[in-house]
C-alpha cells in the first residue's frame, strides 16, 4: 500500500476566485490579533442519503447562508461544497460578493463532484495555492497565506478520506496525516499555521495522531458553551456519532471555540447538514518570523 499512498502532497493548479473582493482599509486581526474562523462540512447534495430535490437543497443552502451570515467570520471554509452544479457555485458566489469575501474553490481530483471552498473577507493580503493528496481518496488541501499588518498565518483546508472498514482506507488515512504533517513542517520551523477542517477522526483515530505529533500541531482547548464531553460534530452514514471538524494550531493558538446547532438537533436530522459548524478564534503573534513561506516565498521539498 506504500507505493500507492506515498510520496508528498503534489501541488494542482489553482482557479482563479470565484468571487473577489477588494482589499481596503485597515484590518482589526492587524490590530487585536484575533482572526475569527468559521467551517463546515455543507453536506454535498449527490451525497445526500435522502435523495434530496432542488427545492430542498436549496432550502439547506438558505439556512447554511443564514449561518455563515450570522458569524461573519473574518474566514469561512466549506467541506463537501458541490462544485459540479453551477447553480450552487453561482448562489454561493454571490453570497461572497455581497459580503465582501474573496472565495476560491477547489475541486476534488479525478473528476469528484464535490471540493472545498474558503472565503477571505477584504482588508488582507493573500496568498492561495491548493495540493493534492495523489493517493485514492482523491482529496485536496487548500493553502492561503494571509498577512495582516506584522501578522502572519498559514491556513491549510482539508476533508480527510472517511475510515470505512477496508484494506485500503486505514493506511491511505494514515499517509495522508503524514503528508499533511510533512508539508507543515516544510512552511518552517517559526510558521504560524492553522490545519482546520474535517478530519473524518478524533484525537485518538491513527492519522489525527500522526498529524498531530509529527506537524508539531496542538488541539484547541475544551469546547465552549457547556458542550456535553464527549463532543459531537458529525452523525456519519454509519450510524456512528463522530467529534472530527478540528482546527489544529502551530506557533497561534485556538483561543475559544464552539460548535453550533445543538447534538439533540444533529442526532434528530434537524440540522442543514449532517455536521455541525464551528466558530474558532485564532490568536496571532506580531513579527515577520511567523511564516517562512508567506507572500511570494514558497517552502522547499515536501510539496
Amino acid at each position: 500500500m506504500l507505493e500507492e499512498f506515498g510520496g508528498p502532497l503534489q501541488r494542482i493548479r489553482a482557479a482563479a476566485p470565484l468571487a473577489s473582493a477588494s482589499v481596503a482599509g485597515s484590518s482589526n486581526v492587524a490590530a487585536t490579533g484575533i482572526l475569527s474562523l468559521f467551517f463546515w462540512n455543507l453536506l454535498a447534495p449527490p451525497y445526500n442519503r435522502k435523495n434530496e430535490d432542488e427545492q430542498e437543497w436549496l432550502r439547506r443552502m438558505r439556512l447554511q447562508m443564514q449561518e455563515a451570515k450570522a458569524a461573519n467570520a473574518d474566514i469561512m471554509a466549506f467541506q463537501e461544497f458541490w462544485c459540479a452544479s453551477e447553480q450552487y457555485c453561482s448562489l454561493w458566489r454571490q453570497f461572497a460578493e455581497q459580503h465582501g469575501y474573496t472565495m476560491h474553490v477547489t475541486p476534488r481530483v479525478d473528476s469528484k463532484r464535490d471540493g472545498c471552498a474558503m472565503l477571505v473577507k477584504g482588508c488582507c493580503e493573500a496568498h492561495f495555492s491548493a495540493f493534492t493528496f495523489a493517493d485514492w481518496g482523491s482529496r485536496i488541501v487548500q493553502s492561503t497565506e494571509l498577512r495582516f499588518g506584522d501578522r502572519f498565518i498559514t491556513l491549510l483546508h482539508t476533508h480527510l478520506t472517511f475510515p470505512h472498514a477496508s484494506d485500503h482506507d486505514p493506511p491511505m488515512r494514515l499517509q495522508q496525516g503524514r503528508k499533511l504533517a510533512e508539508h507543515v513542517q516544510a512552511l518552517g520551523a517559526g510558521a504560524a499555521v492553522c490545519c482546520f477542517g474535517d478530519f473524518n477522526g478524533d484525537f485518538t483515530d491513527p492519522a489525527v495522531a500522526l498529524l498531530c505529533r509529527s506537524g508539531e500541531l496542538q488541539p484547541p482547548p475544551p469546547c465552549a458553551g457547556g458542550e456535553p464531553e464527549p463532543w459531537v460534530s458529525h452523525v456519519a452514514h454509519t450510524g456512528s456519532l463522530m467529534a472530527c471538524d478540528h482546527a489544529l494550531t502551530k506557533n497561534c493558538e485556538v483561543r475559544g471555540w464552539r460548535l453550533g446547532g445543538s447534538r439533540e438537533a444533529l442526532i434528530s436530522g434537524a440540522l442543514p447538514s449532517d455536521h455541525r459548524w464551528v466558530h474558532a478564534e485564532l490568536a496571532l503573534e506580531p513579527g515577520g518570523r511567523a511564516v517562512r513561506s508567506a507572500l511570494g516565498q514558497r517552502p522547499e521539498g515536501g510539496a
